[in-house]
Parts: C-alpha cells; structure tokens; sequence
C-alpha cells in the first residue's frame, strides 16, 4: 500500500514540472529531473519494489494454500514454542480448533513420550538443524496419537532462528498394524520352532528368506557356508523352477566331522507375492521345504536288513551243511552198498550153480534190503538237493555297514578291537546280499575266535575292502597264531581244522559259495600277526576308489 502511495506521489511531481515554464538555468535542472533518470530511476526502483511485492504476495498466498490444503498437519511456532499457525489438517488431528491454538505452547502437545526425545528435537532446532522421528501427540479427546514429526529451523536474512515449522502425520494405525505384523510373525516363529522338522523358504535362485530352529541346528551342524549348500542342494532336488515337481524323496545331507544325515524332503512351490506382499509377480516362485530328519529311523532300517540278512545267510549256511553232511553220507555209504550188490550178485551166481532154494531165498531178501537203501538214499539226495546262495549284486557298503552293526558289541564285550575301514564309494559286489553276508560272517566269526585267544595288542580283527582292475571283494585279518604253508592247502577240505577238537564244515561252505560266483579265496599272513583272507569276485568294468 505504501509503495502505491509513493508512486502516485511520484507521477504527480512529474506532471507538475512538466507543466512548469521556467527560465534557461531552471530549464536545466527540470530537464535533469525528467531526463537524467533521478525520477525515473526511482520510479523504476518503486515499480520492481511494487512487482516484488506482488510476488511475494502471490507466492505467500499460494503457500498459504498449500498449507491449509495440505493433509499433514502443518504448525509454525515461536522459537519458545507458542504456536503462531496451524493449518486445516493439525486442527483435525488434534481435535483443537483455531483458537484454540493459536498462542498454545506445543511440547505439551506435541510428545507425551521420553522426555530425551524431545530434549533432541528442541537442541536440533536451536542449532538451526532439522529432525525427523516418531512422537507420541496429546488429542483434545484424551487420545494419544502416534505421529511422524517432520521439524525445521525458519532463519530470518541474518541467519538468526526466528521460527519453527513442523510436519505431523498420524501413523497410529499404522504402527499398529505393524505391531501385529510383528506379534504375527513372533507367533508364526514360534509355531515354526515349535515343529520338529526343519522348515526353510528360498527362492528360485536360491534366496534364503526363512527358516525355523530346527533349520537353524541343521545349518550348524553342516559347518561353513551351510546355507549356500543346502539352498544348492534343495534346488538341484526339485529340479528348479523350470521343472519342478512336489517332491517327497530322502536327501542325504553332508554334515561336519564326516557325518551324513538323512532326511526325508518334501517341497511345495507358491507364487512369491503370495508371502511378500508388495513384491509382486517381478519376486518369481518360492520353494518351501520340510526336511524330517530318519537319520535314527534308517539306521534301524538298516540294522533290520543286516539282521535279517544275517539271519538269511545263517539259513542258508544250514542248508548248505545239511546238503553238504547228506553228499558226504551218500558218498560213505556207496562202497558199502556197491559191496553188498556185488555179494548178492555173488550169492545169485552160487544159487544158479548149487540150486540152493534157501539160499535164494536169502539172496533175494538181500537184495531187497540192499534196493530199500538205495531208495532211501535218492531220497535223501532229493530232499538235501538246494541251490547255493545266488542271486543279484549287493552292495558292498551295505556289507560292511552291517558288519558294524551285527560285530561292534560283541566284539568290544569281549575286549576285541574291531577295526571296519569306511567305504564311501557305493559299489557292487556279484553275489546276493545273503551270500556276501554269509561270507563275512564265516571270516569275521573265525577271525574273532583267533584273535580272542591272543594277548594284548594282537586281540585285534581288521575287515576291509579289497580293489584292483578287475575285482572286488573283502580281506580280513586278525591277530592270531596265523596258519601255516601245509595248513592252508587243506584248510577248505570238509571237516578238516587247524584245531583238534573243532570238526567243521565253514570255510568248505565258504569257498563252495566263491567258487559257485567265480571267485578265488587267498590265505597269507597279516600285518596284525595272523592269519588273511581275501576274497575277490570278478567284475565286469575295472573297480574305482575316489
């Protein structure tokens, strides 16, 4: 208004002194007046003055807009923090009207919360600084009101702080509901723990997004960089996103010092925005997989198969001394039989020649005895004929993880070490498992008896696996007295043994089953001081050992 005033002020001297007719030297000086600028430029001064002034009007008027529009809620306090201005949308948040307000102190208001808080927005804004961060806000209703304080320094053209501005938004709701989001998932953790199996969730690349404590102890247990592992090992299982399928298979996972768990896998595949909200179709595919750990269950499994295959080949083992002891009695009983037929035959002749009735009678009576033996005799033969142990191939690892699990206790019970080298390679042997069961336990049972009557360091028995190009099989040693060079070519005679009082027929059942598979038995001398045997079985294609 004032400078409106000046300017008219202005237009009117100009006016009058155009009007004027002085002489030549007041002439002059008018004409510097109108021409040389002084009141022009200073009516050019009073104009930009006037256009700035307009400019700053509109843009007050259009931040005044601005904020009385705006949906935060917008305050402009003193530096003591008398409220001088509060926009539309702080009136509604807090339940104050204008009046109200107006000349309020806000901290009251404004932070119900740690006092610290507040001590750091007042230093921040004295300093000139702005601040940002949650408070709790006093509404006219008696409601506390979460907000999120945007604050600011206003400084005049000297740099001096003259006002402060703050920002509110209410987030109460939204905390809120981020607090149940977070007592959901506390609540969904500890159900997750709660199951035994281990529960992860990854991504189509292998992105680790969750897991559960039995997860957790998995991780620990399979050492370094376990969760890179396990993610790659889970993924290469259910065949990848472009393949994959609901798997339920055994996984066998490497653990730390050597160790393999198994467990039994199952997986299911859900869009990723399903579980991450927001993320949208961009997130891919997330696997989720249970891992219930049967380490202990198959290791029953497994201890049941060793006893039942034990107990097949101890079968077996009867069944072939039973055929083996009626062969023999066949064979005794032939002499005698060929003998007696060539008597009666004999007594026949002496009949037809002497015409000896009684006699006759005798040989006939005879020979009829000597045909019911006979008959006897094929009858047992039919009865003791069963096939040796044959069958398909069997694993060797499976031999000598049944070999620890049938011999470790009686062994350590009788102060007996037994030594089972590892297999890691799962390779095949061409006998049934009865059969390579039946084997083992001959050697392992006439090994321990050699070693238990040792003393000291030679009570040992050492069981491992045998390799070259073209064979596989088993050597055991023991710590015995060994066998001598005469003993051991008629160790596999039936009932022959090194020891007076034992009258056996094993190893003559043992090297009946390698010979019936092609394969050759060798008896030396062991490093552990007595006797070795080994038995090795033909292969197809050369044997390898990582």
């Amino acid at each position: 208004m004032l400078l409106k005033l000046w300017g008219s002020e202005l237009d009117a001297i100009t006016a009058e002194l155009k009007r004027w007719e002085p002489n030549d030297d007041s002439s002059r000086i008018v004409k510097s007046l109108l021409e040389e600028s002084f009141l022009y430029d200073l009516k050019q001064m009073m104009k930009g003055l006037a256009a700035e002034q307009a400019a700053r009007q509109s843009q007050e008027a259009q931040i005044e807009a601005a904020v009385c529009f705006a949906d935060e809620a917008i305050c402009v306090t003193t530096t003591d923090g008398s409220i001088r201005l509060a926009n539309p949308a702080f009136q509604r948040m807090s339940g104050y009207t204008g009046a109200e307000t107006i000349g309020v102190e806000l901290y009251p208001l404004l932070s119900l919360g740690p006092v610290t808080r507040l001590n750091e927005l007042k230093k921040a804004l004295s300093e000139g600084k702005n601040w940002k961060g949650e408070l709790t806000a006093a509404a006219k209703d008696g409601s506390n009101l979460i907000t999120e304080v945007n604050a600011a320094s206003v400084t005049d053209h000297n740099g001096k702080v003259t006002h402060y501005v703050y920002i509110q938004r209410d987030v109460t709701e939204k905390v809120r509901l981020e607090g149940e989001l977070r007592s959901q998932k506390v609540f969904l953790e500890k159900v997750m723990n709660l199951v035994s199996s281990a529960i992860v969730v990854i991504g189509e690349k292998g992105e680790w997004w969750l897991d559960n404590l039995a997860a957790k102890t998995l991780l620990t247990d399979m050492g370094a960089d376990s969760r890179k592992r396990l993610a790659s090992m889970l993924l290469e299982e259910i065949g990848g996103s472009l393949s994959f399928k609901e798997a339920k298979l055994k996984l066998r996972i490497p653990l730390a010092k050597g160790r393999t768990g198994c467990f039994l896998m199952e997986a299911e595949r859900i869009p990723a925005g399903y579980l991450l909200p927001g993320h949208g179709d961009a997130a891919g595919q997330l696997y989720i997989v249970g891992l219930s750990d049967i380490t202990e269950i198959e290791k029953k499994n497994m201890e049941i198969l060793a006893r039942h295959r034990h107990l097949t080949s101890l079968r077996m083992e009867r069944a072939m001394l039973v055929k083996e002891l009626a062969d023999s009695f066949v064979y005794r009983m032939r002499q005698p039989l060929n003998v007696a037929r060539a008597v009666a035959a004999r007594i026949e002749t002496l009949i037809g020649q002497k015409d000896i009735a009684a006699l006759k009678d005798t040989a006939a009576l005879l020979k009829g005895r000597l045909d019911e033996i006979e008959s006897e005799i094929k009858k047992l033969r039919i009865i003791t004929k069963t096939a040796g142990p044959t069958g398909t191939d069997s694993s060797l690892k499976e031999l000598f993880d049944s070999i620890d699990i049938l011999y470790r206790e009686r062994f350590a019970s009788n102060n007996v070490a037994l030594e089972v080298e590892a297999i890691e390679d799962d390779l095949t042997l061409p006998v049934s498992g009865e059969a390579a069961q039946m084997v083992a336990a001959i050697l392992i049972d006439n090994a321990f008896e050699a070693a238990e009557g040792s003393e000291g360091p030679r009570r040992r028995v050492r069981v491992s696996p045998f390799f070259n190009d073209n064979s596989i099989g088993i050597t055991v040693e023991d710590g015995g007295q060994g066998i001598s060079a005469s003993e051991r070519l008629r160790i596999f005679e039936p009932f022959h043994s090194g020891a007076p009082e034992k009258k056996g027929l094993s190893l003559t059942l043992l090297h009946q089953v390698i010979n019936d598979a092609g394969g050759t038995v060798e008896v030396g001398v062991s490093e552990l001081g007595g006797a070795s045997f080994t038995v090795q079985f033909p292969t197809e294609a050369p044997c390898s050992r990582s």
